[in-house]
């Protein structure tokens, strides 16, 4: 990490403690223990525009999904050694980067015969501009719960 990133990074704990005190704990920042673990499995890869094979949003919510059930039926730690918690917050932090950096994996984007129907562009999520719920009000495609 660069110093001007790590520096950017205490100022903005510091400036959220003067402001809300006593939120932040310390064990807040306990689950970054497990990057090495994960980035030595995986790489870096999730950063990648298309990310690799488990970076598109159904493969990132199933991962918090799964990790979510086995925290809820008494199975704290993932055979990684890492309690569930740490994985799962770790799988919600990478998309909401994912997110904020309009990277789009391949298997989010709609296919073009998708959004010819739709008469939409692509925005960086499944949904096309000008379609608002699951079904669109607009074009009566359904668009699968996205």
């Amino acid at each position: 990490m660069s110093l001007l990133i790590l520096n950017k990074l205490i100022d903005k704990l510091q400036n959220f403690e003067l402001d809300h005190p006593g939120i932040l704990q310390p064990e807040f920042l306990d689950w970054l223990d497990m990057l090495p673990a994960g980035q030595k499995k995986h790489g870096n890869t999730w950063l990648d525009n298309e990310g690799n094979n488990t970076m598109d949003k159904d493969s990132q919510m199933a991962s918090i999904s799964r990790h979510a059930a086995k925290m809820l039926y008494g199975r704290p730690i993932d055979e990684s050694g890492y309690p569930h918690s740490y994985h799962l917050i770790c799988r919600a932090t990478m998309q909401m980067v994912r997110d904020k950096r309009n990277l789009v994996h391949e298997k989010d984007k709609p296919s073009p015969q998708f959004l010819a129907k739709a008469g939409g562009e692509f925005t960086g999520s499944r949904v096309p501009k000008r379609c608002c719920s699951v079904t669109c009000n607009n074009c009566s495609i359904d668009l699968g719960g996205s």
